[in-house]
This record gives C-alpha cells, structure tokens and sequence, in this order.
C-alpha cells in the first residue's frame, strides 16, 4: 500500500509506517531494526505505537491491516487535499 495513505488512516509517523510495511515484507524485527538503522529497543517502541494506533496486539495482525489497507482503501492523500 501507499505510505501516505497507511500514515493517514491509522495517524501513524513516517517511521511507524516503513516499520509496518517492513514487517508486512516478512521481516522480522532484528531486520527492521537493522534496514532502519536504528536500536531493537526503538523497533520495539515503534511497534507499541503500532500496537496502540491500530488497536490490534499482534504482529501479525498489523501486518494483517496493512496488506488489507494496501488492496481496499482509496487515496487517502488525495482526498485529504480535498476537505
């Protein structure tokens, strides 16, 4: 799915959402951490953000959401623009 249209219906940050589609990628978090550039303590406090935004309390639920987002929402973008 688009980043843009993932950050706006869930209000995630631009890094909550290439956390979320790396795991929908089939990466596990020690890989996020490592394609991030960035601690497994600070993927794991993305993924708590995660967590709290989507309402879901799973991995695999997230990826759940976003490979469902990816296939059935419209541009969200581009109707922001609009209101």
């Amino acid at each position: 799915p688009d980043l843009d249209n993932l950050r706006l219906m869930f209000r995630l940050t631009p890094t909550e959402v290439r956390v979320a589609l790396l795991l929908a990628q089939g990466c596990r978090t020690e890989d996020v951490a490592q394609k991030l550039d960035v601690s497994a303590s600070t993927v794991a406090f993305h993924l708590r953000n995660l967590f709290a935004k989507t309402g879901v309390t799973r991995q695999t639920d997230i990826v759940a959401l976003v490979l469902a987002a990816g296939w059935s929402i419209p541009d969200l973008a581009a109707l922001d623009s609009v209101v």
